[in-house]
């Protein structure tokens, strides 16, 4: 049987050919950066744009607020590169895909992007597992200390409800 054919959200399929950018996030509400550069090996100067290829619509719209290129359009100089700039802030543990395009229109070049997020749960734990206060009288008090470990290389913010 041939391969599966994976899917755009608007039903198209995927071009083979994309560039895959992952992203993976410390927990949610967190802001992730994905840098690279685009050279231009030619003697002319050219304009670029990114396209979002997700579509529209209430089935797509968490991945507008999750994925966000920071310059849409921009010029590479002659002989210079361009840097490019891609955030993903999750606001779920959910896997997210979005797709766009780079394309230099008076070249006619369009080369497909494929943007992945997903979130991993952070290092961060109690030193103990539970707290035993033995046997302690009615309307007495019994204090004991947890620690909380941050095993990550970021900080995190944190709150007690109760």
């Amino acid at each position: 049987p041939p391969p599966p054919t994976l899917t755009t959200p608007g039903g198209k399929p995927v071009d083979p050919s994309s560039r895959c950018i992952e992203f993976e996030s410390l927990g949610t509400q967190v802001r992730n950066t994905r840098r690279f550069f685009v050279m231009n090996p030619t003697n002319i100067s050219y304009k670029y744009r990114w396209e979002c290829d997700d579509g529209t619509g209430a089935a797509v719209a968490h991945l507008a607020h999750a994925f966000k290129c920071v310059h849409k359009e921009g010029f590479v100089l002659s002989g210079k590169k361009s840097e490019m700039v891609f955030e993903y802030t999750p606001d779920s543990d959910q896997l997210l895909e979005s797709f766009w395009r780079f394309v230099i229109p008076e070249h006619d070049i369009s080369v497909p992007f494929i943007l992945v997020g997903h979130v991993k749960e952070p290092r961060v734990f109690f030193d103990q597992t539970y707290c035993n206060y033995n046997s302690l009288l009615i309307d007495h008090k019994g204090v004991q200390s947890v620690k909380l470990v941050n095993r990550e290389h970021i900080p995190f913010a944190f709150n007690f409800d109760g």
